[in-house]
């Protein structure tokens, strides 16, 4: 029996939602290796912690890539579904994600190797990086959640992605105010929404609008 072309989308939607899951896994298990310093804590402090947990820094920045990796695959198959137009929006936001998730790990990586050797300036500009490349995901999160909601049929839906990409858009900016506000809301509800997405997609009820 030949497979149709909805038949197909179905199933690939479905691999989005396991892809999903995987990068929901594999984020909450970054998170959990190291919560490094940023910019706003003192040049001694960040080369310390660096130079004390540099074993466990890395493999948090290599988790981290790899669920940048399955987030990729979320984004691309999720695509299976939707209107053209809005899957387009969906994918690109969601490669933007991805991108910079990537970006993340550059300056902590790079503070792993000369964090000993490094000038305290050079340390406290890699910290700074570090607070910069977060507030580029947040803004990135932001345009994915926007895209989600023009791509959504569900009302409901709409809502969650719409306040996930204030959150994201909110933090971005409270980050770049040196305020830590919404430094655990933001991105819990960003999981909260790939959680959502990839779960309905693995039982056959997509949140994105069908062609």
């Amino acid at each position: 029996m030949a497979v149709t072309e909805d038949e197909r989308g179905a199933a690939t939607s479905r691999a989005a939602g396991a892809w999903g899951w995987a990068f929901v896994v594999l984020l909450l298990l970054s998170a959990g290796m190291a919560s490094v310093p940023g910019g706003s804590d003192s040049d001694s402090t960040v080369r310390s912690f660096y130079t004390a947990h540099a074993g466990v820094i890395v493999a948090a920045q290599v988790t981290s890539l790899l669920a940048s990796g399955t987030f990729v695959l979320f984004a691309l198959t999720l695509r299976g579904h939707g209107r053209r137009a809005s899957r387009g929006r969906v994918e690109a936001a969601g490669l933007a994600v991805a991108a910079a998730s990537v970006l993340t790990v550059v300056p902590p990586l790079w503070l792993t190797v000369v964090a000993d050797t490094a000038s305290d300036d050079a340390v406290h500009r890699l910290a700074v990086a570090s607070d910069l490349v977060d507030v580029v995901l947040f803004l990135a999160i932001g345009a994915f959640g926007a895209a989600l909601v023009t791509a959504a049929h569900a009302t409901w839906f709409k809502v969650l992605a719409a306040v996930v990409a204030v959150l994201s858009v909110a933090r971005a900016v409270t980050s770049l105010l040196g305020s830590d506000l919404l430094e655990l809301a933001a991105p819990l509800a960003f999981v909260a929404l790939v959680v959502v997405v990839s779960t309905l997609v693995l039982m056959g009820r997509t949140p994105v609008a069908r062609r």
